[in-house]
């Protein structure tokens, strides 16, 4: 409801992190954020670790905010 929506200042709104990594609820595939508009699936474990982000860096989200994203490159 609109009755739940929060202002926040710009200094509060940098206190919130900046989500890079991703996946939806009961999907395995983890995708990196290129932009406000492309996602990129990361092939292998491996692939996401050299990288150089750790499992607690993956950020659940819905499926419906996940395909809001164009999907582009592997990364392999």
């Amino acid at each position: 409801k609109w009755d739940d929506v929060l202002v926040v200042t710009d200094t509060q709104l940098q206190n919130f992190p900046v989500t890079k990594v991703v996946k939806a609820a009961g999907v395995q595939t983890v995708y990196l954020l290129d932009d406000k508009t492309s996602k990129r699936p990361i092939a292998s474990a491996e692939a996401f670790l050299s990288l150089g982000y750790q499992w607690t860096d993956i950020v659940e989200i819905n499926t419906v905010e996940l395909e809001s994203y164009k999907n582009t490159t592997i990364i392999k």
